[in-house]
């Protein structure tokens, strides 16, 4: 198609010509795969931070995560569905680092 025709079918309320619609499909990858760059880089550096302090660094890493979810059903709900035994062996082991990080700190009072 010509680059400056302009598509025929309006996507979420707004029409787009035929380059501006390639540019978009185009940049989607990388912008998820930034995102999730930046997702991995704080879930890393509170891991190196739960060396010193565990409980403050497995709560924030447990709402980043609950965030991420919530932010991305509100965006698309068939994500919530998706990925369900990954996300709930995901919030196990966050529930069971909130634990540990509970018993260590009592331990050492």
């Amino acid at each position: 198609m010509d680059p400056d025709s302009v598509l025929q079918t309006a996507i979420n309320g707004r029409t787009y010509t035929v380059e501006e619609l390639r540019k978009q499909l185009l940049w989607e990858p990388w912008g998820v795969l930034i995102v999730n760059l930046i997702l991995a880089a704080i879930m890393l550096g509170l891991s190196i931070w739960a060396r010193r302090a565990p409980l403050p660094a497995v709560l924030i890493a447990t709402a980043t995560y609950a965030v991420v979810i919530v932010a991305a059903a509100i965006s698309d709900p068939a994500t919530l569905g998706q990925g369900l035994l990954v996300k709930i062996v995901i919030i196990a082991f966050l529930v069971k680092g909130i634990k540990a990080a509970l018993a260590l700190r009592t331990a050492s009072a």
